[in-house]
């Protein structure tokens, strides 16, 4: 008969499970962000609980924020997200002056790829950044007129000059609008009916250009004294998201001197 007790050699081994990567994961709060022109952007809380995996606490994590689609805008500060805690605030500035829309892609990425690859877990969102309104603007010469009683018409060409609706940077998702400009004057002090032809300032425009503008008036028959204005060039832009269409204040003061009339 045999041996029942019989007891086989012990062998040992090892069971080794290596680590695999997991990509870690976050949850994006808004997919669309918008913002006026000239604002800065600081989004708390555009990106919620943040994870780099089951048990992977210690890699370190980076988004990456790439153009997908859209108006490339210029940046002063490149859109990027700042973790912080299980939390991402969104963080940008346009370049000044400039609106539009852009797409796009971003990737939390992990640093955990010595097994494996690295994690990473990709999203889309969009920025649109609104048009703002710039108050127009140009130069002048001197501001103070002296002119003789019955003198008939002034006319000072070259008046005002460089002559700008503001600055525009025109964008694929607004269509170019042309800005019609008028100078406003406002009388300060003096009598109104000092004059024929109210003080006004000419100016050529088209969509690409404005003129120098030239300035006119004619005091009233046997009238004199003084009068002040208040001068500003004015657009039709409007003041949506807090835009300006009225350019600083200039004083126009025009003397008309006495002239003694011949006895009848």
């Amino acid at each position: 008969g045999g041996d029942n007790n019989f007891t086989s050699k012990t062998v040992p081994f090892t069971i080794r499970v290596l680590p695999v990567n997991d990509a870690p994961s976050f949850e994006l709060t808004t997919a669309e962000i918008t913002i006026v022109e000239d604002a800065e952007a600081n989004i708390p809380d555009f990106v919620s609980n943040i994870s780099a995996g089951p048990y992977e606490e210690s890699q370190a994590l980076t988004f990456h924020v790439m153009h997908h689609l859209g108006e490339r805008m210029l940046y002063d500060v490149y859109p990027h997200v700042v973790i912080t805690g299980s939390s991402g605030v969104l963080r940008f500035t346009p370049a000044a002056d400039w609106y539009g829309v852009e797409q796009f892609n971003m990737s939390l990425i992990d640093d955990g790829g010595a097994f494996g690859t690295i994690g990473n877990h990709t999203v889309s969102f969009k920025i649109t950044v609104l048009p703002v309104n710039d108050a127009p603007t140009f130069d002048h010469i001197p501001t103070v007129f002296e002119v003789r009683e019955d003198s008939g018409q002034y006319s000072l060409p070259n008046f005002a000059y460089h002559v700008s609706r503001g600055p525009r940077y025109l964008s694929n998702e607004f269509a170019p609008v042309q800005q019609n400009l008028s100078f406003v004057f406002t009388l300060i002090s003096g009598d109104p009916s000092l004059f024929a032809e109210a003080p006004s300032v000419e100016i050529n425009q088209t969509e690409q250009s404005v003129s120098n503008g030239t300035l006119t008036f004619r005091p009233a028959d046997h009238a004199y004294g003084t009068s002040v204005y208040s001068l500003q060039l004015v657009d039709d832009g409007g003041t949506s998201n807090g835009g300006e269409n009225r350019s600083t204040s200039t004083l126009l003061r025009i003397h008309v001197d006495p002239e003694n009339d011949a006895p009848t």
